[in-house]
């Protein structure tokens, strides 16, 4: 089936709408269960951590969170833009809109959890600079925006979506459950030290969070194609004259939200056709 879009007189393949099977749906959701542990988990003990076992003062932490949790009104914006204006085309193992960001991204959040939780021993000034260093980057990972949004993505079916989301949401509430309650029955084992029992279980977190992903990456794919990004897109050309629209620095946020900047084919940056 074709329909017309993007640019006039070109034609633009279109999926035809395909079920979503069980198995599918199941290896779409399971990364919320690792998403909402971690989520859950960071929320729940970061201050307990830093402030009874790191050192850090209570006001000292409310202050450096105050400020991670601010940068996220800037970050969102650019990354979103990014995830949503990305289509890869080499290699072959990372093509697609959503698959790069969870092959590269997926270990990088997993990294990032674990030194959350397993830093060296600081003074309590040392300890607020490596807290919001680390904490700044992992919430700046658009990991979790990449997975929400491939889910209206696998199917052109009105109603599967919907469907899917709810595998989705059914797995996060496991995943909240065991993000609360298995730090606290692993401290018990561990004699309640938490510089063992948090590391570990922000170790095991991590590795669930790249092999189910890398899954999903594997065996899943997104009904969107380059044809359908790309036939609205910009030249670099077309692109500088737009930025006068608006302000600079905002300018290719939102001037060029709607038309995102292709790269031309001879570049050494073609692999990224849409960025």
């Amino acid at each position: 089936e074709r329909r017309w879009g993007g640019a006039p007189g070109r034609k633009v393949r279109k999926h035809k709408a395909k079920g979503i099977s069980l198995v599918g749906k199941i290896v779409f959701a399971l990364p919320a269960f690792a998403l909402a542990a971690a989520m859950l988990f960071h929320h729940t003990y970061q201050t307990k951590f830093y402030v009874d076992d790191v050192g850090m003062s209570p006001q000292l932490f409310a202050l450096v969170n105050a400020v991670v949790r601010s940068m996220d009104l800037f970050a969102y914006p650019v990354t979103g833009w990014i995830v949503d204006n990305s289509f890869v085309l080499f290699p072959r193992c990372l093509r697609g809109r959503r698959r790069p960001f969870f092959i590269l991204l997926s270990p990088l959040v997993a990294m990032l959890f674990f030194f959350l939780y397993s830093p060296p021993k600081l003074t309590p000034a040392g300890a607020a600079v490596y807290y919001g260093g680390i904490s700044m980057i992992y919430n700046m990972m658009p990991l979790s925006l990449s997975y929400n949004a491939l889910g209206a993505e696998l199917s052109d079916s009105y109603d599967e979506p919907g469907e899917v989301f709810g595998w989705k949401h059914a797995a996060a509430c496991f995943g909240m459950m065991a993000g609360v309650l298995t730090p606290g029955i692993m401290s018990i084992f561990e004699a309640e030290d938490h510089m063992l029992s948090f590391p570990a279980f922000a170790l095991f977190t991590g590795v669930l969070i790249v092999v189910l992903f890398i899954t999903l990456a594997i065996f899943t794919s997104s009904s969107v194609t380059e044809e359908e990004i790309t036939g609205k897109a910009l030249s670099l050309k077309e692109a500088r004259a737009e930025r006068h629209n608006r302000a600079w620095w905002f300018g290719s946020l939102g001037a060029l939200r709607e038309k995102p900047v292709r790269l031309p084919r001879h570049s050494p940056a073609s692999s990224w056709c849409d960025c």
